[in-house]
């Protein structure tokens, strides 16, 4: 079953089994294949990280209609192909495993591979390809990154995505009701997640994207990668973003909804004072023994933070080191008073909400 998000009647229906879904990528020639099928017109670069990079293209007959498609290299799982623009303007390639006509169309739109370290792989290509199809059937919601497609050549997978237009989200402080909604609508993308059986396995504020204007501006959850299925294998390392790790996958590997919790704990504690509740260095290298000891103790608030008591209640629940303890999933944390109440008069931060970036 190919993994794209419709078939020749429509939606397709979701997975009603917990066994891996029997999946079949549909296979390109080369990157500008993949383009020509998808009727895209390459823009630019959108955005870069460890697992590959994004692009962003428009649909040549629906002017102004984006759309995002991440490249993630087969290879390993983990390293980027990499390209360097010297002051000539050429571009000389130093991993021979682009394919030619990639190499092509980077060299003719002046896209600059990010150079990086090499990573442990992500998981095998089966595992990969089932997360997606359990994520290309996921009903539609708008405050979570819809993938339509998933296609692949010899060197590389395409994930085809909604583009946020508005840029990542901004970092703290922020004015309370400003964090709340931030809040509100990552509970609300995690709960469609969560209610499938789902683990997103990296949510930080780094992807969390803002998209939509006017009445439409929203907030929404991206990138998938670190998914976890209900027959995904348990973890044998570390995954997500260093500072957003709840103590069961620091100490066991462990990773769940109540693990997604405490990363929104984490967020919507940074959201509301401008800092991080622990101190854990962005290469995760950790003192785990003190560390740990610190999680337990849990979360500190200054005077001068002015936050209420309402969000501080919903922050150390989201923050109770003991996962049984916590807030198990999202649907739990959307009925506490500081989300489920709309405008609740509660004290703010005086400073504005600094504007989101457009890179």
């Amino acid at each position: 079953m190919p993994i794209s998000r419709f078939n020749e009647t429509g939606l397709k229906p979701l997975p009603t089994s917990d066994e891996p879904l029997d999946v079949d990528i549909e296979t390109f020639p080369d990157f500008d294949h993949m383009l020509y099928y998808f009727e895209f017109a390459y823009i630019g670069e959108a955005g870069r990280g460890g697992n590959g990079f994004l692009i962003k293209v428009e649909h040549k007959f629906n002017t102004g209609q984006l759309w995002a498609v991440k490249a993630i290299p087969r290879s390993s799982f983990g390293s980027v192909c990499y390209a360097t623009q010297h002051a000539t303007g050429r571009h000389t390639i130093t991993s021979l495993s682009l394919p030619p006509s990639f190499i092509q169309v980077c060299c003719l739109v002046h896209i600059t591979l990010c150079v990086c370290k090499e990573a442990p792989g992500l998981c095998t290509e089966a595992e990969f390809a089932s997360k997606y199809a359990h994520l290309v059937r996921l009903p539609l919601c708008k405050n979570l990154c819809a993938i339509t497609d998933v296609v692949q050549d010899d060197t590389w997978f395409y994930v085809v995505m909604d583009f946020a237009e508005g840029g990542v989200c901004p970092d703290g402080p922020l004015p309370e009701d400003d964090a709340r909604r931030i809040a509100r609508d990552i509970f609300n993308g995690l709960e469609m997640l969560h209610s499938h059986g789902l683990t997103h396995g990296d949510v930080s504020l780094n992807n969390i994207m803002k998209t939509g204007k006017d009445k439409r501006e929203r907030y929404m959850l991206v990138d998938f990668d670190n998914v976890l299925t209900p027959t995904s294998p348990k973890p044998i390392s570390v995954i997500g973003t260093p500072k957003f790790l709840a103590p069961e996958g620091i100490s066991r590997f462990e990773y769940s909804p109540a693990s997604d919790m405490w990363a929104m704990g984490v967020a919507i504690y940074q959201l509301l004072t401008g800092r991080y509740p622990f101190n854990i260095r962005d290469d995760g290298a950790i003192d785990e023994g003190r560390l740990l000891w610190k999680m337990h103790r849990g979360v500190y608030f200054y005077p001068h933070d002015a936050v209420s008591p309402l969000a501080k209640d919903l922050v150390r629940k989201l923050l109770t080191a003991d996962p049984d303890s916590r807030i198990q999933s999202a649907s739990k944390a959307l009925e506490h008073p500081w989300l489920s109440a709309a405008g609740n008069p509660e004290p703010t931060h005086s400073s504005p909400c600094p504007p989101c970036s457009d890179e």
